[in-house]
This record gives C-alpha cells, structure tokens and sequence, in this order.
C-alpha cells in the first residue's frame, strides 16, 4: 500500500513541475513555387478569427513572434528585399489557459493557439500554413504560457520555412 501512495505521490510531482505541450504545425508550398536564396518573409495581415475579444491584443503578440523569430533567422524582409514571400495569418483559436488549473488536473486550463495562414509572391498565392501549439499540463514551469505560447509557435512555423528553403535548394 506504501508504494502505492508512494507511486502516486511521484506521478503527481512529476506533472506539477513539467510542462507538457503539444504542437502540430506545416508550411505547404505549391511544387512549382520554388524560393530563391535571398528570399525573406514579410509579416503582413494578422486577423482575430476566433470570434472573442482579449484583454491582451493577440495579433501583436504573434506579429511580434513572427517578426523577432524572422529576425533572429535572417528571414526577415525588409525595404531592400527583392525576393519576399508575404505571410497573411489568421488566429483560428486561442485560449489562454491557467497554469493552476494544469497543475491540478492536467488538460484543465490548457493553452491553446491555433492559426492558418495564406502563402503570397508576387501577388499569387503560393502556399498555406497551419499551426498550433498547446501546453496541456504542468505548474510553475507553465506560468506565463498565455505569452509564450505565441513564440513557441511563431518558432515552429519559422522552422517549417528554414526546413522549405534548404530542401527547394538542394534539388
């Protein structure tokens, strides 16, 4: 019976310190779409899809993900881009969730960010992407998560691009 108590007593710490996110995430590019080296991505429309109004402003949220994730990978457009793919970004769900209500029963209080997005080059449309990212469960470490969960899935998406770029240019 001791270990029992003991089993349950760890299972529980286990899940209050950690934080268990989930994430899905695709960038499709049309097959006759193909980037050149120097393309760079302008963040242009974010849109409020979900239906609800925030105390927070979400679309700055995530376009300020976007810009300082494109930044940090030398993805970023700017005024002297020649080559710029233009991000159109649609905030399909979200959800800001509570880390108390996680560290009490995990999927309680999740956070949730779900966005689709419009590919565009040269005025035609190229691609579409789609995103989200969820933190299910956890305490401490999971506060904060109603921010951070726009970084984490603008960096998700960025990487999707990167993973794009490299494979048009090793055919």
């Amino acid at each position: 019976m001791k270990r029992l108590i003991f089993s349950v007593i760890l299972i529980f710490m286990i899940i209050t310190i950690s934080g268990c996110a989930s994430h899905q995430h695709a960038v499709n590019l049309q097959k006759s779409f193909v980037p050149k080296e120097d393309t760079k991505v302008k963040v242009a429309e974010i849109s409020n899809k979900t239906g609800f109004n925030y105390e927070i402003n979400i679309e700055q949220l995530l376009k300020s993900a976007f810009v300082k994730q494109l930044k940090t990978n030398n993805l970023l457009a700017d005024e002297n881009s020649k080559n710029i793919i233009i991000l159109n970004v649609d905030i399909m769900k979200y959800s800001e969730g509570s880390a108390f209500k996680r560290w009490l029963m995990p999927g309680w209080g999740k956070t949730e960010l779900t966005i689709t997005a419009k590919l565009y080059s040269n005025n035609q449309e190229i691609g579409t992407l789609k995103a989200t990212r969820e933190i299910i469960a956890g305490g401490g470490y999971t506060i904060g998560a109603w921010e951070y969960v726009f970084n984490d899935l603008a960096e998700d998406v960025i990487e999707d691009f990167k993973k794009e770029f490299q494979k048009q240019h090793k055919l």
